[in-house]
């Protein structure tokens, strides 16, 4: 319903915001005391009761969002001015827009207010209220934008629902100043209905909190006539001093600024809202009536929805209450809680800023996915209402990208590390990323299946040496602790590795498919999930310190096992140079004919089997050291083992070259790897499969 004079009649004349009637053009006061609707109040409003909500699955799986600054100022900035187009065209001063003097330009009027004056007229006859009148974004199409989006492989798009200028693109009962009013479509509900249609999620950002002081200067100019308080606040004053924002917003300001958000997220159920900086500089009341409204009215439409703020002057809202933005930044490591950056594909709004390049926005989108966060990139269209053609091109190249790799980033978690490499960012915060390309082939990031079975390593720039080392994935690192099952590299197919003490080793193929971002699958072996009981000999439990030269003995407290080997059973150097591979089999038995289990390391990384059933009727042929295994198994033995994998370990002949990957690895626990000797003893019919994870 348009609020008209004919309303006020039914509703009380509290002190309440100000707004023009949009049929009469008289003001009428709303009040807040009128009839509440009947949404149900799971959420009170308090900060412990907001923080119960937590962050959507489907944001945290998203990864990749879209949103639009289009609106009157592009009227302006299509010229390159700032995108602060109704702020910097008042400016006759040079000062921040905290209004603290500014020293990097000479004083006096600024650019924009000169470029203003030249093309627009004066200030005071011309100013931003007759300047939207400019604004027609007659090519506008819902269509084509969400088809756009779409391709790029956004999950989760929409439109700036109104910037610090006051100015609307919905239909809204508040203001005449919207876009319905001034141009005569909602551009809201029509990206709505296309976005939601694809099946993505619908974003809106708000920027109004910070209206308020944005129109200070206009003051001096036609902002300060009575009767457009409307569009430009209250004339009111402004700290000079750049660590206060006084005069703070009054009651009346923060409860209209309630209503119009109240009325967008009603209206148009965005699955995500975002809100610019000023949201802390508003009171904290009006922040938790917000929060609580917002998510009471999802709760009621059994919507999940994501709440993101900034920390520019204050912290305002409890970490748990919301997802935290980074303008144009990123955090330097892993977040527990989910994270967001918003950073612009060419300028904030359309000022001939060419794009950035698909290469750039890909390598910031993995470093922030490698990190528990998620990127929500600025399409700035032009004042017609098209997307600019290499903002297009851009999205399309994002987008091809995503369909060939895009498993390495949705529906992902971080991994117990972010990546490395040379290039990193020095400090968490706002404005501290690159603009275009930086990272090179040793940067590397990471991230991992929900289930934790799939490890992605993604390579930022396309190595030249024919592979690719990961160093942290070292088996003298703890963080993989997991064998593997496979390597492939997404969009080219299965590639040989190899891993030792100075990293994982991915071969690169000369012909790998792609332009950007290099993107490996690695399946991992199954967790071992022993039951309770399980014996596994682990040689740090040796009694004796010096347990290649002593017999020991160790004892299996939950299944009374005990084991006494004499003699080397981790395989050394010999005269032919080759250094100490260190693999060892290390078994442990009941002491009964019940299957046991074992565990074999391999520098320094546990692999877990167990053994189904073993033929004890072993040939028995004298190695250097013979070990023995007391109880119901009493014999020398010699274990074949069928790996899941291939591995790197001695041929059946532990002659010539010995490191070459074989099927079938025979280990005596008993012998040396001294080269002369040749592996016997061979136990028959050993039948062993992976222990499956729980």
């Amino acid at each position: 319903m348009k609020l008209t004079v004919q309303t006020i009649g039914v509703i009380a004349l509290a002190a309440l915001p100000i707004c023009q009637a949009k049929d009469s053009g008289v003001s009428v006061t709303v009040s807040a005391d009128e009839k509440q609707p009947a949404w149900r109040r799971v959420f009170k409003e308090e900060w412990p009761s907001i923080a119960q909500h937590t962050t959507p699955e489907w944001f945290r799986d998203a990864k990749f969002g879209i949103y639009t600054c289009l609106a009157p100022a592009t009227v302006g900035t299509q010229y390159g001015t700032t995108e602060w187009y109704g702020w910097a065209m008042y400016k006759t001063n040079a000062t921040w827009w905290t209004n603290g003097k500014r020293h990097d330009q000479e004083d006096g009027p600024s650019p924009v207010f000169k470029l203003h004056r030249e093309k627009f007229g004066d200030q005071h006859e011309f100013g931003y209220k007759d300047f939207i009148g400019l604004f027609n974004p007659s090519n506008f199409n819902a269509v084509v934008w969400a088809d756009l989006f779409e391709k790029s492989g956004a999950k989760f798009c929409g439109p700036m629902g109104v910037h610090h200028d006051n100015y609307y693109l919905w239909d809204s009962k508040y203001t005449r100043w919207d876009i319905m009013d001034t141009v005569g479509f909602d551009m809201c509900a029509e990206l709505e209905r296309e976005i939601k249609k694809r099946g993505m999620k619908f974003a809106m950002t708000f920027h109004h909190a910070f209206t308020w002081w944005f129109f200070y200067p206009s003051y001096a100019f036609d902002g300060g006539q009575p009767g457009n308080e409307d569009l430009y606040c209250r004339p009111h004053e402004f700290s000079p001093d750049n660590d206060s924002f006084a005069e703070y917003p009054d009651a009346e300001y923060e409860e209209l600024w309630f209503k119009k958000l109240e009325e967008a997220c009603v209206n148009y159920d965005p699955d995500l809202i975002w809100f610019d900086m000023g949201l802390e500089l508003l009171s904290d009341n009006i922040r938790k009536k917000a929060f609580a409204r917002l998510l009471n009215n999802a709760e009621e439409k059994n919507q999940k929805i994501g709440l993101c703020y900034k920390i520019k002057y204050d912290v305002c809202i409890p970490p748990k209450a919301g997802i935290l933005d980074y303008e144009k930044g990123r955090s330097t490591v892993i977040r527990e809680d989910p994270w967001l950056t918003d950073t612009p594909l060419g300028g904030w709004f359309y000022n001939g800023r060419t794009s950035r390049s698909p290469e750039a926005v890909i390598e910031i989108l993995v470093d922030i996915v490698s990190k528990n966060g998620c990127m929500l990139l600025c399409v700035s269209p032009k004042p017609d209402g098209t997307i600019p053609e290499d903002q297009q091109a851009t999205l399309l190249g994002v987008g091809e990208w995503l369909e060939m790799n895009g498993e390495a980033l949705y529906n992902t978690r971080p991994w117990v590390i972010a990546g490395e490499g040379p290039t990193q960012l020095e400090a968490d915060g706002h404005f501290n990323e690159n603009w275009e390309a930086i990272y090179t082939e040793k940067d590397i990031r990471f991230t991992r299946s929900k289930d934790g079975n799939t490890l992605y390593v993604i390579v930022l720039d396309r190595p030249v040496q024919g592979k690719v080392t990961a160093t942290q994935l070292a088996d003298i690192y703890p963080y993989l602790d997991r064998g593997i099952k496979q390597v492939e590299l997404l969009g080219t197919g299965p590639v040989e590795w190899t891993r030792d003490d100075t990293g994982l080793h991915l071969a690169f193929p000369e012909k790998a498919k792609g332009q950007h971002a290099w993107c490996y699958k690695i399946k991992l072996a199954p967790k071992i999930a022993l039951p309770p009981g399980t014996a596994l000999f682990d040689w740090s439990e040796a009694t004796s310190a010096e347990w290649w030269n002593d017999g020991y003995g160790y004892k299996e407290e939950d299944n009374d096992i005990v084991m006494i080997c004499g003699g080397r059973t981790a395989a050394h150097g010999g005269p032919d140079g080759f250094g100490g591979i260190g693999y060892a089999l290390k078994a442990a038995y009941a002491n009964d004919t019940e299957p046991g289990t074992f565990k074999m390391q391999m520098s320094g990384v546990n692999k877990r089997f167990k053994i189904n059933s073993v033929d004890l009727a072993a040939q028995n042929s004298v190695g250097e050291f013979t070990p023995s295994l007391q109880g119901k198994l009493g014999d020398e033995i010699q274990w074949t083992i069928i790996p899941e994998t291939k591995m790197q370990t001695y041929t059946k002949a532990s002659t010539g070259n010995l490191a070459l990957p074989i099927d079938e690895m025979i280990w005596n626990t008993g012998v040396s790897s001294e080269p002369n000797n040749t592996l016997g003893n061979v136990m028959d019919n050993l039948n062993i499969s992976i222990v499956e994870e729980k």
